[in-house]
């Protein structure tokens, strides 16, 4: 098993050993565009997170604000001012 890794990671080794200055930029340019599109992906995420993350506080404030109405629907607050009147 350790052959099959090693062999692959020899392989790509002694490429790069092997690669011109201009061969290894372009290679390092990939490698950072990669990066890049993974902080891109990453970002993206935790954008998306944020907004799962407020839609369920608003759904969560919605369904606290329905606890606020009584039975008939009337405001809960609107009642007792009715009543302290």
């Amino acid at each position: 098993m350790e052959n099959e890794i090693a062999f692959p990671v020899k392989f790509i080794a002694n490429q790069i050993a092997n690669m011109n200055a201009k061969e290894f930029q372009l290679l390092s340019d990939i490698l950072v565009s990669l990066s890049e599109a993974q902080a891109e992906r990453l970002k993206n995420a935790i954008a998306v997170s944020q907004q799962e993350r407020d839609l369920n506080e608003l759904e969560k404030q919605k369904q606290e604000e329905m606890h606020s109405y009584d039975s008939d629907g009337w405001f809960m607050e609107t009642c007792n001012f009715v009543e302290d009147m």
